[in-house]
């Protein structure tokens, strides 16, 4: 037991995200790094964005790919895999359409 808090949907949350850390992130990661800077940028961007439409991605110089490379130096991939998925206290989940996409595309190669 020893979830009392939240009870039963705390342990379908945590479990969830466990299912997504072990699954879902692993692929996210690999087909990331295999895109060109250009593509990641964009993939990145979208998540971001999508994530935060009260303050979407500046492009704070004249070249955004090093600012976003910056930034994701600062906060790693994890960080943009947890704003490209939201779960749910009852163990239900949404995931972005950049997560999806690599999903596919490491099962389809």
């Amino acid at each position: 037991m020893g979830h009392f808090l939240g009870g039963i949907d705390m342990i379908q949350e945590e479990n969830t995200w466990a299912f997504l850390r072990g699954y879902y992130y692993p692929k996210f990661v690999i087909i990331l790094k295999s895109l060109a800077w250009d593509e990641r940028y964009i993939w990145l961007r979208d998540i971001y964005n999508d994530t935060n439409l009260d303050s979407l991605w500046e492009e704070r110089s004249d070249d955004p790919i090093k600012d976003m490379m910056e930034y994701l130096s600062r906060k790693d991939y994890f960080h943009f895999f947890c704003m490209g998925v939201t779960v749910n206290t009852d163990g239900s989940y949404k995931i972005h359409r950049v997560v999806s996409n690599c999903v596919y595309r490491f099962l389809k190669d």
